[in-house]
């Protein structure tokens, strides 16, 4: 019902546009050929300023002022007449290489809204202004900014000149004795407004313009700023590329080129579009589909993105990298459902960044499952895929429960705005995923910064890109290190996974057992013991892999430092907060589906252990080294190290 209501209302509210539109393109029609002719014909006369002067300056000031008329009713016919840009239809295209749009059947390239005044999808659009009755975008924006900037030099001109005709008593009586005074006052009147009005768009348009932004996207990149700044994580504009290339870009100025040609009214300057606006050039760092290194690049060959977890459109299947048998062979588990993803995070299918990204493959499943079903009964179905993947495992169910709820709010936004909210929610994961990675880098680099030029790693479990990054930052730096993993029972993630990526890596790695790391560090093998944790409580206890508990205490008293990488949890504001997860005491028992104690036996298999802060020599983010006592102010990176 509410969905029904919200239909009527926005198509009430665009016909109400389409309506207003044209009445309002006709008074700025009106309007500035007015304030033109008082401007010109009665204003600058008061002041000698005539085509008849004999100074060559008032030649030169009519010029300039008409070149500024020419430019706003020039701009504004183009802002008005010039299609802001339609995408090509889905069937055009031989292999479709972008979604289509549910409500115009369009394709939606980067950057493309649809707008549902105008009924269809625009490329780059910004917003669909009735002054112009047309939609802002691509094609014409340029045309809608360079508008702004000659109609606010134009009225601040008019009105600057103007008003003191009307204050001054020889003003006063010229305007008087003129039939054309009432005219030119409220001309002056209205352009000193305007001015105001439009420098204030015209202020947000500069400020869009410089950081490569639509007005669309800037809502879009503050909800994602702050979802990434309640991770601990920096937001990137994927399409920022810097003042300069941005203004050159968006007016259509070549290169070699000054980007004051730029602002040259129509014929003085005649640009050409540099593509036809499906394709952005986007930074290193960027979110564009279809051209983009991203930051797995170089990593090893267990953290490439797609070797985590995909999903995989043409089967509706997400698959998983099995690392409970990894490097020994290299399968991938296949899943068909939500309940197919939530048990092999459950069953430990993957670790450590794993199961967030084969949560978020399952969302994209999700989206894809839900496709034939009706409107409400796909928000159904998306709200409970997301409870059931965020609580496949209970100690990390807060933190996961709310990555998840994240791709659910963008799944349950496009699928109500008619979008394709599969391609939606797979590229909102691919952009979590770079921005994940991003911070894991950066938290590294402060790592590396305190590490002795030679240097020998323990580490616990498997750290996942924090222990990868570290160690190819080292290597980068010219650093000599080693790696010693425990091998971590009864998974052995030490010895096949961490091991795997160090090996990739080319760093030098040893493999121990779980009851040697006392003793390695006893007989001066360990320079420093690093590794990640599933949960930093703000109190300043580690949550990780069980076992770590005990190394730490062993590097304490042998004075090995101790830095644990991870942002601290707001959402475990203290260790009591925290819920152990106790696992089938069965895995204790045996070892790669072969039982090594006599039936009858018990087991038990805590999955986690918790180190106090009392062990924790720092927690290492990409904010900089924190104190384990002072976690409470990490949101504002005070208390460094």
């Amino acid at each position: 019902m509410i969905d029904r209501v919200t239909e009527v209302v926005r198509g009430v509210s665009g016909l109400g546009s389409r309506c207003l539109g044209p009445i309002l393109v006709v008074s700025v029609c009106v309007l500035v050929p007015l304030c033109a002719w008082a401007h010109f014909f009665v204003t600058l006369p008061w002041w000698g300023i005539t085509p008849w002067s004999r100074f060559p300056v008032s030649l030169l000031f009519i010029a300039s002022n008409a070149l500024v008329a020419w430019g706003i009713a020039s701009n504004y016919a183009m802002a008005v007449l010039v299609d802001p840009g339609m995408p090509p239809s889905i069937e055009t295209q031989s292999s479709p290489k972008w979604p289509r749009c549910k409500k115009c059947k369009l394709a939606k390239p980067p950057r493309t809204h649809h707008c549902s005044v105008c009924g269809r999808c625009v490329l780059r659009m910004d917003h669909h202004c009735v002054w112009v009755s047309n939609c802002v975008g691509f094609f014409n924006h340029r045309f809608f900014l360079l508008f702004l900037v000659y109609m606010v030099t134009g009225c601040a001109i008019i009105a600057s000149m103007g008003l003191p005709i009307m204050v001054t008593t020889s003003g006063h009586e010229y305007l008087r004795d003129t039939l054309k005074g009432g005219f030119a006052s409220f001309v002056y009147v209205l352009c000193l407004s305007v001015s105001f009005a439009v420098l204030a768009l015209l202020l947000w348009q500069v400020f869009l313009l410089v950081t490569n932004q639509t007005t669309i996207e800037f809502y879009i990149n503050s909800e994602e700023r702050q979802y990434l700044k309640e991770k601990g994580e920096r937001f990137v504009n994927s399409f920022n590329l810097g003042i300069n290339k941005n203004l050159h870009d968006f007016f259509w100025v070549p290169p070699n080129m000054n980007i004051i040609w730029g602002f040259m009214p129509w014929p003085i300057f005649k640009p050409i579009p540099p593509h036809d606006g499906t394709e952005f050039t986007t930074n290193h760092r960027s979110n564009n589909l279809n051209k983009m290194e991203h930051m797995d690049a170089g990593m090893p060959f267990l953290l490439r993105y797609d070797n985590v977890a995909r999903f995989d459109s043409a089967t509706s299947t997400v698959s998983i990298l099995d690392r409970r048998c990894y490097p020994a062979r290299t399968e991938f588990v296949v899943c068909r459902s939500v309940e197919d993803v939530a048990n092999a995070v459950r069953d430990m299918v993957t670790q450590s960044l794993g199961p967030y990204v084969a949560v978020a493959q399952g969302m994209v499943l999700a989206a894809r499952l839900s496709k034939p079903l009706a409107l409400d009964q796909a928000k159904e179905f998306l709200e409970t895929a997301a409870y059931k993947l965020s609580h496949a495992r209970p100690t990390t169910s807060a933190t996961m429960e709310k990555h998840v709820n994240k791709l659910k709010t963008v799944a349950i936004a496009a699928l109500s705005n008619g979008e394709d909210y599969e391609a939606a929610t797979a590229a909102h994961v691919l952009k979590w995923l770079d921005a994940s990675y991003s911070s894991a880098r950066r938290s590294a680099a402060n790592v590396v910064k305190l590490l002795p030029q030679n240097c020998r790693i323990l580490t616990q479990c498997f750290a996942d890109t924090y222990i990868a990054f570290t160690l190819l930052l080292a290597k980068e730096a010219g650093k000599n290190i080693s790696i010693i993993c425990p091998e971590t029972r009864p998974f052995l993630q030490g010895a096949r996974l961490t091991a795997s990526c160090a090996h990739d890596l080319g760093i030098p790695t040893t493999v121990i057992t779980d009851n040697m790391p006392a003793y390695v560090m006893s007989r001066g093998m360990v320079d420093v013991f690093i590794c990640a944790a599933d949960i930093i409580t703000l109190d300043g206890y580690v949550v990780n892999k069980i076992g770590t508990f005990q190394i730490a205490l062993a590097a304490h008293y042998h004075k090995i430092p101790f830095y644990c990488m991870r942002e601290p949890s707001p959402l475990h504001p203290t260790v009591n907060d925290v819920h152990i997860e106790l696992r089938d005491p069965t895995e204790s028992l045996g070892f790669m589906g072969v039982r090594t104690a006599k039936e009858g036996i018990s087991g038990f298999y805590p999955a986690f252990d918790i180190t106090p802060p009392t062990l924790v020599s720092a927690i290492i983010s990409e904010k900089g080294v924190f104190s384990p006592f002072n976690l409470q102010t990490f949101a504002t990176a005070e208390h460094l190290i």
